[in-house]
């Protein structure tokens, strides 16, 4: 099975703060073939696009903070687009969104949303998961409860939170 290999960039973002192009250029030699964005680093996306172009490398996507994809999905979209990033995802979420069954149920709502319009501009949308969300809420758990209540949602699922919150990474794979 072929793949492109791609790195999180919010994993080196002490790195890319101080020096995208450069932190870009290192991966390139490496062998990644494109980066998943945790942010701009203070770039317009026309200057880091430019990057991009210089040092080889593919957008394979964005981590979106939710607060901005709920408020303004929109400029997000033109941002990530001017890169050819085909993904967005919302990688937390805050507490006070989450705090009970309702909360989840709203936020479902929300990133469903989100992702029926991100497809309508040409994205995906995704949602990365932790360990919260598999604690218990009421009769289910906030992973259950996303799933439950979406059509659009994509899920980015990170099966090291999955073991960690109690689950079976491959069941949930398969659900």
């Amino acid at each position: 099975m072929a793949f492109d290999l791609s790195i999180q960039l919010y994993t080196l973002r002490s790195h890319t703060q101080r020096d995208l192009e450069g932190t870009l250029k290192t991966l390139s030699a490496f062998g990644y073939e494109s980066v998943e964005f945790a942010g701009l680093c203070g770039h317009t996306p026309e200057a880091v696009a430019a990057m991009l172009r210089r040092t080889g490398i593919r957008a394979s996507g964005a981590h979106v903070p939710y607060e901005e994809a709920a408020a303004d999905l929109q400029t997000l979209c033109v941002q990530y687009g001017a890169l050819d990033a085909p993904e967005l995802t919302v990688p937390y979420l805050p507490g006070h969104v989450r705090r009970n069954l309702g909360g989840w149920l709203r936020v479902a709502e929300v990133l469903d949303r989100c992702a029926a319009e991100a497809a309508e501009r040409g994205f995906e949308f995704s949602y990365h998961n932790h360990a919260f969300e598999f604690e218990p809420v009421e009769d289910t758990c906030g992973f259950d409860a996303l799933v439950a209540n979406t059509s659009a949602l994509q899920f980015q699922v990170d099966v090291f939170w999955v073991a960690k919150g109690g689950r079976d990474p491959a069941q949930c794979l398969q659900s």
